[in-house]
């Protein structure tokens, strides 16, 4: 068993268990709800990308303790445009209003 197998394992059966009933926008609600607490992150979320205006759109965004509502995000200059641009899921556990200081979000504490 690799290192952190285990770890993995438990996470995707949380995540399993936390979804396995929901489908549509209830599922996106469970899955960034439990994504977030089973990683213990401040939040997570699901987007759809809005092309001509380069926002995003989340279908789905646990922050804290809450949903929020209808939010849309400008993705010039942010995390978000180095994951869509890489290809690749990004977790930054700290100092993001540092690594990325023209991000408005992240000086309001959605990051």
């Amino acid at each position: 068993m690799k290192p952190h197998q285990h770890d993995e394992e438990a996470l995707l059966r949380d995540l399993m268990q936390g979804t396995a009933s929901e489908t549509g926008q209830p599922f996106f609600r469970a899955l960034v709800k439990h994504f977030s607490q089973a990683l213990g992150t401040h939040g997570a979320w699901v987007t759809e990308y809005i092309p001509e205006t380069h926002r995003l759109r989340a279908l789905a965004f646990w922050l804290g303790n809450a949903y929020v509502e209808d939010y849309e995000y400008a993705m010039p200059g942010t995390p978000c445009e180095n994951v869509l641009k890489n290809k690749s899921y990004l977790h930054i556990p700290e100092n993001v209003v540092d690594l990325f200081p023209g991000d408005p979000e992240g000086n309001e504490g959605r990051c």
